[in-house]
């Protein structure tokens, strides 16, 4: 298994400011929404070179919800989550297990004063687990129950 090549580093090196301020990668032909999701993605990659997983697939879309009409016959546009990766993992009973994973960074800490004049941290995001992301989760769970699904903890 080798590393990344000159024209894999070189697109590494271009980087793009996302909305929350942290840099997105583009590599391999895809655009990582963070450092920890392309380290997942080389961690993956290299299981699926060695092959101890298969069928790797980058930022696949579910539909959660389809497309309806209201009552006044207008559409409803369908709802749909994007996971980081899709793989099937060896599985003992039924030979191979199709897992959805989603990575999520360290959670982030903000530093306050106490009451009592001393400086502490508590935490403030827990890895962009917001309302809208954890309402997705539990409806892809609901949809596709058959399916692995995978938070995966990436850096510090």
């Amino acid at each position: 298994m080798s590393g990344p090549n000159e024209a894999q580093i070189a697109a590494l090196k271009l980087l793009a400011k996302a909305e929350n301020g942290r840099s997105k990668i583009h590599a391999f032909g895809y655009m990582f929404d963070s450092k920890p999701e392309y380290e997942r993605y080389l961690e993956l990659r290299n299981l699926s070179l060695a092959g101890e997983l298969r069928n790797l697939r980058v930022h696949p879309s579910y539909e959660l919800v389809p497309e309806l009409v209201d009552s006044q016959g207008a559409p409803i546009t369908a709802l749909w989550y994007t996971a980081d990766f899709e793989y099937e993992e060896p599985c003992e009973p039924a030979g191979w297990a199709r897992v959805t994973e989603e990575v999520k960074g360290p959670p982030r800490y903000e530093w306050h004063r106490t009451s009592r004049g001393k400086i502490g941290k508590h935490k403030a995001f827990d890895g962009y687990r917001g309302p809208d992301y954890i309402m997705r989760v539990n409806l892809f769970r609901r949809r596709y129950p058959m399916r692995l699904f995978r938070e995966v903890r990436m850096g510090k």
